[in-house]
């Protein structure tokens, strides 16, 4: 599960956000994983659709098997992306309904790199 917020303000062309992330899961031995990540996003915007990119830092956390303790690790990552709107809604159609396909890597300080593509589903108001 990954859930996402953004936060900020948008002009004409361009949208400035703050980003807060939260993820939740396990890894293929079954040890649950979770994290946050706070960031930074420019928004470029052209009609319907937004191409931008940004850069956050968060933790990463990982359930032991052994123990009941967890392994912790924070880094620093970036990201890309591409949304459009599916609906306008509201605000001289400002708010929209979306679909957003990104790519992001984080590098965490244990030696650990996360990196993926993902597709999601979001509103902006």
């Amino acid at each position: 599960m990954d859930l996402r917020g953004n936060f900020g303000g948008e002009g004409e062309d361009v949208a400035h956000y703050g980003t807060l992330a939260y993820f939740w899961g396990a890894t293929n031995e079954k040890l649950r994983t979770y994290g946050f990540h706070l960031g930074y996003a420019l928004d470029v915007k052209l009609d319907i659709v937004r191409l931008g990119f940004g850069l956050q830092a968060g933790a990463i956390w990982v359930r032991r098997a052994t123990l009941d303790a967890h392994l912790a690790a924070i880094g620093a990552g970036a990201f890309a992306h591409v949304s459009a709107d599916l609906v306008k809604l509201g605000r001289d159609g400002k708010d929209a309904f979306y679909i957003d396909g990104r790519v992001e890597g984080m590098a965490y300080l244990t030696d650990i790199l996360v990196w993926g593509p993902s597709v999601m589903l979001g509103f902006r108001f």
